[in-house]
């Protein structure tokens, strides 16, 4: 179940971690930081694929390749080469 994303109704979280009968999970909407959720309080969520998600939040992710130059600098001073 981890990197599972979930929806039920607005709400999209992302689970990070399962421990017992919570999961560790990360709101999609909102910069805050993870919280403890327990499995029943989320039992009637939906889950959603990583296109389906890209979907609702109207975005895409770019090919590494089809980056300009700028851009490529930029991902490997942030996220390594």
């Amino acid at each position: 179940m981890v990197n599972k994303i979930i929806k039920n109704n607005d709400l999209i979280l992302r689970i990070l971690s399962v421990k017992d009968d919570k999961y560790l999970v990360v709101n999609c909407d909102k910069l805050r930081m993870p919280f403890w959720i327990s499995k029943s309080e989320v039992s009637n969520y939906e889950i959603i694929s990583e296109d389906d998600f890209l979907k609702i939040k109207n975005t895409t992710i770019s090919n590494y390749d089809d980056l300009d130059n700028f851009a490529k600098k930029m991902t490997n001073e942030r996220f390594g080469s």
